[in-house]
């Protein structure tokens, strides 16, 4: 189970923070990240189909839903990673594949 609705950290350790539509400040949520990345068009893939743009806007939808943790699919984590790693720099990528693949506790 994944809980969308946590906030990614920074190098510090410290919530990332981006500047909402009301102009205030919030904390950046897993979910926004990779909702993002699903919905962003990217230069490489100007001719995927129909089909494909229907899986991402439907994953998207789900990851939006952060009312609820969410078991996804091992394909549709495996996407999210996968688009998560093209749209955004390291430590965004990193904090996210921590959210979405954590290691085991030892």
């Amino acid at each position: 189970m994944i809980d969308f609705s946590t906030a990614l950290k920074g190098i510090d350790g410290k919530p990332l923070k981006e500047n909402g539509p009301d102009g205030k400040d919030r904390e950046v949520s897993l979910s926004v990240v990779c909702a993002n990345a699903l919905l962003m068009p990217f230069p490489d893939e100007r001719n995927i189909d129909g089909a494909e743009k229907v899986k991402r806007f439907e994953i998207a939808m789900k990851v939006m839903d952060t009312k609820k943790r969410l078991h996804l699919e091992a394909e549709e984590i495996a996407k999210i990673k996968e688009l998560v790693g093209k749209a955004f720099p390291p430590l965004i990528v990193g904090r996210a594949y921590e959210l979405l693949d954590p290691k085991p506790a030892k």
